[in-house]
């Protein structure tokens, strides 16, 4: 009960851009920003899009395994540069639940089915290290999908393997979660 009402909170936080509040000890530019790190790396992510770059799926540094839920399957690995522990990625998994049955219950469409990648059609978030990177989570596009919206696709997500706080990871699920639902309508 108590984490569906911070979840609560925090969607309504984010509705009215409240969020970087609750992240002290970022940059005074960006507030999402932590440890020199941007929160999304959404605008580098169309920006390579605009170039007409791809962008492959991660490989993890580990054996790869995941959680299976209703919409989503959510890859990790326990050993490597890329391990995290089945707890978070337990915790990622319920979150983006979450976050589906919130947007189905506003009336939002729901991230289209990749087809067979990832393995099947459900919803692919993929947890790795990205220290290396300039984000801590990114909704990266993979292929058209132009029904019943004309600039509609696919996408996966991935997300940072060690969020410092549980809120900060139950935000930046939500948040990328939130790019998927809009590249369902359009991608531009």
């Amino acid at each position: 009960m108590l984490r569906t009402r911070r979840t609560s909170l925090l969607l309504v936080l984010m509705a009215f851009g409240l969020t970087p509040i609750l992240f002290a000890g970022g940059s005074e530019q960006d507030p999402w920003s932590t440890n020199g790190k941007k929160f999304c790396g959404h605008d580098d992510a169309m920006d390579r899009f605009l170039r007409g770059e791809s962008r492959a799926r991660p490989n993890l540094s580990g054996t790869e395994t995941y959680i299976s839920s209703t919409h989503f399957r959510v890859w990790y690995t326990t050993t490597g540069y890329d391990s995290t522990t089945y707890a978070y990625a337990d915790s990622v998994s319920h979150y983006a639940e979450f976050c589906w049955t919130r947007d189905s219950n506003l009336g939002w469409a729901s991230p289209p089915p990749d087809g067979t990648n990832g393995g099947d059609s459900k919803y692919d978030i993929y947890i790795r290290n990205t220290d290396t990177l300039d984000y801590s989570g990114v909704c990266c596009e993979e292929s058209p999908y132009t029904t019943p919206y004309p600039d509609g696709y696919t996408s996966w997500v991935e997300v940072e393997r060690d969020c410092a706080t549980y809120l900060r990871l139950t935000a930046l699920v939500a948040h990328e979660f939130h790019h998927a639902n809009q590249k369902r309508y359009s991608q531009f």
